[in-house]
């Protein structure tokens, strides 16, 4: 599934989206669900086309783990915006720092309070071929 409409809608109605695909496997812990990866801010980390599972995060006052990797929708001025990026601690209070793996993207600051859906990333899987 595609965030399209963002995290928001998805999360909220998480439990009625159609199922896509089912996978399992021992080896990923318990995720809510997984979303293609678009863009390159975390190349060559992940890569366009790649699959993250990830788990809700609920209270995300509380509940960041510094330094991990995160899929985040927060709001620049009514648009919203869904990418996957580090979560670091900023020196500004109530601010966090988003931090791209890839070195041509900055790391920008916002306000905790734009965040609008927070989900940790659990894994990723990149599929090299399909046939």
């Amino acid at each position: 599934m595609e965030a399209v409409a963002g995290l928001v809608p998805l999360f909220a109605d998480q439990y009625s989206q159609s199922i896509v695909e089912v996978m399992e496997t021992t080896l990923i812990p318990k995720c809510d669900g997984g979303l293609r990866i678009v863009g390159d801010s975390m190349y060559p980390l992940l890569k366009s086309g790649d699959i993250v599972f990830y788990k809700q995060v609920h209270d995300i006052m509380h509940s960041i783990i510094w330094g991990e990797m995160y899929l985040i929708s927060f709001d620049i001025d009514g648009d919203e915006y869904v990418s996957v990026k580090y979560l670091q601690k900023s020196d500004i209070p109530d601010h966090i720092v988003l931090v791209s793996y890839n070195e041509h993207h900055k790391p920008m600051e916002i306000h905790i309070n734009r965040i609008r859906a927070l989900a940790f990333i659990k894994a990723s899987l990149r599929l090299n071929s399909l046939k």
